[in-house]
Formats: structure tokens, C-alpha cells, sequence
């Protein structure tokens, strides 16, 4: 067994040692276990789905599962080889409601992103750290899907505005699942309103919290929808799949300070009004959103 000499103590020790029943390799140390001991206490993080304190390091069945990259206990999410979680969803679909807010993040915050060489496609969304609450509502209706990463924060600067943001984001697994969305959201490799896309209550809701702007004032209730990432000729289709719904004045506006990029603007308040009773009673919880409807007679 190859040994090395303590640069404090002099003495000889082993590079490889048994410790709690767990092997230890010090190829890289310089000192013996008595004269520098080994750091083993447990390492805790914080579940960002349960809010609970967790070790890194657990036995689980007789196997220590080390759980560094986690940001979720075991009991929000189980512990499971990446090898056969893969297995187990290459041949799932999403559900109704999962694509119904699957579809309205599409239109909103949410991503599809396959590297050249990647044979698969994962789904991500992004969001500003105020938004955490909202983002984990989210992240729950695809929990089965998601890395052990889990939910994870960062931050940062700005050199335009000088600040600092923070922002907090969670991806899925490359899955058959989303190459299938994939191909029909970026044929040409740029986002796209998918020609079978349909426009339920759940995914309008889920558009107005990503990339919608509720305003009202003591005239009118008004409703905007971004959206800049999409060529005009397919904003012309969300604004007839929404006229088809509701009828109203619904019109295109270009944005003055962005020619090229549009917005749907809707400033018939009763339109605006069979939008917000359509979608009340699902809209997620995000009040600085919802609010703005607060106290109008619907």
C-alpha cells in the first residue's frame, strides 16, 4: 500500500484509510490523520420545495447516497439512478394539464434546448427570484421530470443598469417528450406558435403570469401580452385564436422603442373581463399580478 510521510509529525500513513466504514483516498494531503483530521461532519442544505434541513450524505438500503447537487430532500423527490429514471420516462407523455401549462409557459418564460450533439431536449423556465413562489407552483407539475438539481438561484450584474439581479430557474431531463415539443415549437431552430396549438383557459393564465401586463385604471381594465420573440405573422395567429374565444377589440400593436417586435393589446374592458372570469379560478399565486382585478365587479 503506498504511504506518505507527514510533513508535521514525521511519521508515515497510508493513502487510502477506512473512516466511519467509508473509504478515504489523501493523495493530495500532506499531513497524517493525527495531525490534520478528516472534516466528515454532515453537510446540510436547505429543500427548496419543503423548506426542511437535509444531510448531503445518507444511507439509504445499506449504500451512502451523497446528494451534493440536490437541492431537494428525499422526500420531495426519491432518490433514483439517472440510468433508470431515464428509462422509466423515455416513454412517458405529459398529461392535459401539464401540457395546458406546459403550452402557456411556451408562449411565456419557458424554453426548449437541444445542444448538436444531444439526441434529446429539455425544458426549462427562468424567472426572476421574486417569482420563486410562482416557479415552484410550476415545477411541481413537472417534478417527475427534473434533474436532482432541483430548483436552483444566481445572480447577476448588470453593467447597463449597474445592479444586481437574482433570478431562479429549474430544468427537466433531455427527454423523447420534449424533442417531440421541440420539433414542433423550433422546426427552424427559432421558437414558433405550433399550428395545433390550442388555447385553454390554464394556458392563457399561465401566459398572462410569464409575459402578460394587467393594468387598470378608473376607465378600464386593459390586458397586454408580450410578445417579441415571435415573428409578426404568428402574433397575428394568437391574436385570432383570442378573438375566436372571446371576440372584442383585440389588436396588434408594434413596440415604439423596439420597431419589429409586438405586443396583443386588449383595452375593451368587457374582453378583458371574459379573459380574467375564464381564468380567476386557476390563475396561479401571483398576487402582484392577480391583484390588479381585485375589487372590479366580474
Amino acid at each position: 500500500m503506498k504511504t506518505k510521510i507527514c510533513k508535521k509529525c514525521g511519521n508515515e500513513f497510508n493513502l487510502r484509510c477506512i473512516v466511519n466504514n467509508e473509504l478515504y483516498t489523501m493523495y493530495t494531503r500532506s499531513y497524517c490523520l493525527n495531525c490534520s483530521p478528516l472534516d466528515i461532519s454532515p453537510a446540510i442544505k436547505l429543500c427548496t420545495n419543503c423548506g426542511e434541513e437535509f444531510n448531503v450524505r445518507q444511507i439509504k438500503n445499506g449504500k451512502l447516497l451523497k446528494l451534493y447537487d440536490r437541492n431537494q430532500c428525499l422526500n420531495c423527490m426519491p432518490y433514483c439512478k439517472e440510468k433508470n429514471i431515464r428509462t422509466k420516462l423515455k416513454n412517458n407523455k405529459l398529461n392535459s394539464i401539464q401540457e395546458q401549462i406546459f403550452n402557456g409557459h411556451m408562449l411565456g418564460d419557458g424554453y426548449l434546448s437541444k445542444r448538436p450533439n444531444d439526441k434529446n431536449a429539455k425544458f426549462g423556465i427562468l424567472r426572476a427570484t421574486q417569482d420563486l413562489e410562482y416557479l415552484q407552483w410550476s415545477a411541481e407539475y413537472f417534478n417527475e421530470y427534473l434533474t436532482t438539481r432541483g430548483i436552483k438561484d444566481s445572480s447577476f450584474f448588470d453593467s447597463r443598469t449597474n445592479k444586481i439581479y437574482y433570478r431562479s430557474d429549474f430544468y427537466t431531463r433531455s427527454l423523447p417528450v420534449f424533442t417531440e415539443y421541440y420539433n414542433k415549437w423550433y422546426p427552424e431552430g427559432y421558437k414558433i406558435i405550433p399550428t395545433d396549438l390550442t388555447l385553454t383557459p390554464m394556458t392563457i393564465a399561465i401566459w398572462l403570469c410569464d409575459d402578460g401586463c394587467i393594468t387598470k385604471t378608473k376607465k378600464a381594465l386593459t390586458i397586454a401580452f408580450s410578445t417579441d420573440c415571435f415573428p409578426k405573422s404568428n402574433v397575428v395567429i394568437l391574436k385570432n385564436k383570442l378573438i375566436d374565444l372571446y371576440g372584442g377589440r383585440i389588436r396588434i400593436q408594434e413596440r415604439s422603442y423596439n420597431p419589429g417586435k409586438f405586443q396583443i393589446y386588449i383595452s375593451h374592458t368587457p374582453t378583458s373581463i371574459k379573459i380574467i372570469n375564464d381564468i380567476k379560478n386557476i390563475f396561479p399565486n401571483l398576487n402582484r399580478k392577480s391583484d390588479k382585478w381585485a375589487g372590479i365587479d366580474l
